[in-house]
């Protein structure tokens, strides 16, 4: 028996470890308090029994797997509920956001019960508001509602994390560059042989990753559509792949 609880008392050490590894990514201090403390009040009502402690254990699990497949997990804020909304790319998690929920009676014939947006840590420029008039109306509709948001962030993650990666691989190659707080706007310069190329990409939907809209100029020579096509089929990274390789062979 002793060896047994032993086991799940490591198990358990284990999944508080990880508790406090994917909590450090949280923005808002007060959001995470309010979090961890109905985690420790609902662990503290627990009993040690070892039926008890095999049933914690399987639950956990169960709710890690689904956390670690969807970035998403509820949370207690205040006494209300909410949803912590974890990004990724590429197979890494970056920072989290939340959401949190309140209920609110509309005057009528009926009362009806309206789920509404009380707090959130979404970036400004994710049209939050106009997202939660559409898709959002009740508790069962809250799923949708994050899933949407969830969308947005991750292509937001992305393509930072691509522009990141662009200024790590060309840094020798580009210079004088812009960006939007979104990264939906990107302007920079490229050194191509002794001449100059002018790069304006933008992206128009926030839900995408890749730029729908591009104008690259080549000094004493004008604009390259076929380089512009290329930014909006192919991204930055690859058609600057293919730009240097054409600047390397003048």
């Amino acid at each position: 028996m002793e060896k047994i609880e032993s086991v799940v008392d490591s198990q358990l050490s284990q999944i508080s470890q990880l508790r406090k590894k994917l909590s450090s990514l949280q923005e808002r201090k007060n959001l995470l308090t309010n979090a961890l403390v109905g985690l420790q009040q609902n662990e503290q009502k627990s009993t040690h029994s070892k039926k008890q402690k095999n049933t914690n254990i399987n639950t956990l699990s169960t709710i890690r797997r689904a956390y670690r497949l969807t970035g998403i997990s509820q949370v207690q804020v205040g006494g209300y509920r909410g949803a912590r909304i974890q990004t990724s790319y590429c197979g890494k998690f970056f920072e989290s956001f939340y959401i949190v929920f309140i209920d609110t009676e509309e005057a009528g014939r009926t009362r009806i019960k309206k789920s509404k947006v009380l707090q959130h840590t979404i970036p400004y420029f994710i049209p939050i508001s106009q997202i939660s008039e559409t898709y959002l109306s009740s508790q069962s509709s809250e799923p949708r509602f994050i899933s949407i948001i969830q969308d947005y962030l991750n292509a937001f993650v992305a393509r930072r994390e691509i522009w990141k990666e662009t200024l790590e691989k060309y840094s020798n190659f580009i210079f004088k560059t812009s960006v939007s707080l979104s990264y939906d706007v990107l302007d920079f310069k490229c050194k191509f042989s002794s001449r100059r190329l002018h790069v304006t990409v933008k992206t128009n939907d926030l839900l995408s990753v890749n730029p729908d809209y591009a104008i690259v100029v080549l000094s004493s020579m004008g604009r390259v559509i076929e380089w512009e096509d290329s930014f909006c089929k192919n991204g930055v990274l690859e058609s600057l792949k293919m730009i240097q390789s054409h600047s390397n062979e003048q």
